[in-house]
């Protein structure tokens, strides 16, 4: 028999509180790297990346389909193979874009995942089949994941599983389609919503109904203590402490608050 879902509210209450952007990156860990993922994995933090499907059916990880603001070089990782990428492409530390197998083999289940599903082209029905074929090969404990996504239609072919999922919402644009057709807590376990717009009435009517709340992205303080007050748990972007001040757009508060007994 198939062990009961967990729901939504039990799996972040099991969590730290916080979640890290596209794994734990910083100048020397660049973000959706295997080493941004075992920064994350050794200190126990839940973290955050992107699945995309490359053009012959592989799961590679990256925020962006184009390759060029971390490679340095023009392409689509949905217009090419597995192959292609891994020869003419490198990030900046030197190593490949990896592919989901690779993190699941680093990762073990040892810490929450946030895996955000990256339709490109209209490939939503694609990538989705090719991530449920993949988790349900290789993911044991479905409470350690969920999914998230821009796209209804990436997300849907996930309902009645045993993952929860939660509905990205970014621009205003998200939050009026989300009222304007009434959506209710159903079907989504869960919103990750943009921290400046948590304050918003209707996302804080979704919380009262008993639906968690993520917010995403969290760069200073004053960001912090509005998805503190408006949230379940937070997604906090990268924080280098080796860099200037002046070069970083966080507030170096993020930075300490990771590194915090508390935390």
């Amino acid at each position: 028999m198939a062990p009961e879902k967990a729901s939504a509210q039990e799996v972040f209450a099991s969590w730290r509180g916080f979640v890290c952007h596209r794994g734990y990156h910083d100048l020397k860990h660049p973000e959706n790297s295997l080493t941004a993922f075992e920064a994350a994995i050794s200190r126990g933090y839940a973290f955050e990346t992107d699945v995309h499907l490359s053009k012959d059916g592989a799961l590679l990880l990256s925020h962006d389909s184009s390759l060029l603001r971390l490679t340095g070089k023009e392409g689509i990782i949905e217009e090419l193979t597995l192959e292609e990428i891994e020869d003419h492409y490198r990030l900046p530390d030197g190593s490949a874009l990896p592919t989901l197998g690779e993190l699941f083999s680093l990762w073990g289940e040892k810490c929450p995942m946030v895996l955000e599903l990256k339709p490109y082209g209209g490939d939503e029905l694609s990538l989705a089949k090719a991530v449920s074929l993949f988790l349900g090969e290789h993911l044991k404990d479905a409470s350690k994941l969920v999914l998230i996504s821009f796209s209804e239609k990436a997300l849907a072919p996930f309902l009645g599983g045993r993952i929860n999922l939660g509905l990205l919402i970014g621009e205003k644009e998200d939050a009026f389609y989300f009222h304007r057709h009434s959506h209710d807590i159903k079907p989504w376990d869960f919103l990750d919503v943009y921290v400046g717009l948590l304050p918003l009435p209707m996302f804080q009517s979704y919380r009262k109904k008993g639906k968690p709340i993520l917010s995403w992205t969290i760069r200073d303080e004053r960001d912090f203590k509005k998805a503190k007050r408006y949230s379940d748990s937070l997604t906090l972007e990268e924080v280098d402490s080796s860099k200037p001040k002046e070069e970083r757009e966080e507030d170096p508060f993020l930075h300490d608050f990771l590194l915090s007994p508390k935390a």
